[in-house]
């Protein structure tokens, strides 16, 4: 379900890892609302071994390939650390747009 205000903990999945640097690529759907990019304070994200590609040309290169049409998501978000900022009086701040942590969970294939 989309995240709500009060969620603490967000699971979702990338479909994508960039080793270079160290990006996840989060498509948007139903069973991936965007939501839990950006409310919760904890978010978790899946991410299968075989899906992590070396650079960004790989990653455009697996969507170019493989999604086009109704194929595409609503939203593709890419994901290199927790929420932060140092906007105001350059104190860094954590969660100021999204999650204050991130962990990522790397499965092997099914």
């Amino acid at each position: 379900r989309p995240a709500e205000d009060s969620d603490l903990l967000a699971l979702s999945w990338a479909n994508r890892g960039i080793a270079e640097s160290g990006t996840l690529l989060i498509p948007s759907g139903p069973d991936n609302p965007a939501t839990l990019n950006f409310l919760p304070d904890h978010h978790i994200v899946l991410l299968y071994r075989g899906d992590i590609v070396n650079y960004w040309e790989d990653a455009w290169q697996y969507y170019r390939t493989n999604w086009s049409g109704d194929s595409l998501p609503r939203a593709l978000h890419f994901i290199s650390a927790p929420s932060s900022t140092a906007d105001v009086g350059l104190v860094q701040v954590y969660g100021a747009h999204g999650p204050r942590n991130l962990s990522v969970l790397l499965l092997d294939e099914p």
